[in-house]
Parts: C-alpha cells; sequence; structure tokens
C-alpha cells in the first residue's frame, strides 16, 4: 500500500472507530477522489472490510461508481465469504443487485468460477428471489442468467 493509500486508509479507520471527528466527512473524501483512486483505496483495505467500504462508497457518490464492484471483485475466492455474508443480511433490494452485480464481475473476469460454485449458485438464486421490488429483482435475475450462462462454455 502506497502513502497515498495509507492516508485514506487511516481516515477510512478513524470514521469507523470514533466519533471524536464528528466533522469528518468520509462520503465527502469518497467524492473527491477519481474513480480509480476509489478503486486504489478499497482494495488497499484488509479484505475483511473491503464489502463495506464498497456499498458505503456506492452510496457516497453520485451516480454510483460501478467500477468499484470490478475492485471487490478482483479478490476472486478470497472475498467470497464477505460477499455471501453481506448479501444475506442485506436489506435493501440495490444493494443486494449491486452485491450480485459483484459475483457476476468475478465470473466474467475470469478471478473466480462463480458458476462452477453450486454453493454460491444456489445463494444468488435464493437472494434473486427474495429481492421484492419487480424492477431490481428483474435485473438482478439477469446478472444470475449471465453468470449461468458463462458457466456454459
Amino acid at each position: 500500500m502506497n502513502l497515498y493509500n495509507n492516508h485514506y486508509f487511516f481516515i477510512f479507520i478513524v470514521l469507523l472507530s470514533s466519533d471524536a471527528f464528528g466533522d469528518f466527512d468520509f462520503n465527502s473524501k469518497f467524492r473527491e477522489m477519481s474513480s480509480s483512486e476509489r478503486r486504489e483505496f478499497i482494495i488497499g483495505l484488509p479484505i475483511d472490510e473491503q464489502v463495506g467500504c464498497y456499498i458505503q462508497g456506492l452510496m457516497a457518490v453520485r451516480p454510483p461508481d460501478l467500477s468499484l464492484a470490478d475492485a471487490v471483485a478482483s479478490n476472486g475466492e478470497k472475498i467470497i465469504v464477505f460477499l455471501e455474508d453481506r448479501l444475506r443480511a442485506e436489506r435493501s433490494d440495490v444493494i443486494k443487485l449491486h452485491l450480485i452485480d459483484v459475483f457476476y464481475r468475478m465470473e466474467r473476469d475470469g478471478f473466480y468460477m462463480v458458476s462452477e460454485d453450486a454453493a454460491v449458485m444456489s445463494l444468488l438464486s435464493e437472494q434473486v428471489s427474495i429481492i421484492e421490488d419487480s424492477y431490481w429483482r428483474g435485473l438482478a435475475q439477469r446478472k444470475l442468467e449471465l453468470i449461468k450462462g458463462s458457466g456454459a462454455r
């Protein structure tokens, strides 16, 4: 991790661990970064913190920086358990879609063959089915179909 990332990592840790800096605005700092800086920042975090930062980063930037999913996906198998845990716990249909998108990008970019992991595919199918909003469920279903289709190559 270079010095630049260390600066943002420190800011992130302060935000998560202390109310003493109540005036500090992580979202503002995240918005000020370029897309490539955001991706580099997320990858520089410990693996167990990347999914949470990814979600927080999506919420901080408008329109959302969808390329952040590529950064998280690049971890491949190492991040699966954290994605699964967050997907199971998540209540927001939109965030569920974004988490499913990470699995899709893993498959698409060859970081992890999601389509060959029966347990992950079962979880994704289950989670798609419980998305309440029909629009978001349709988008998530399309991602799932693309993952399934990739495995048929």
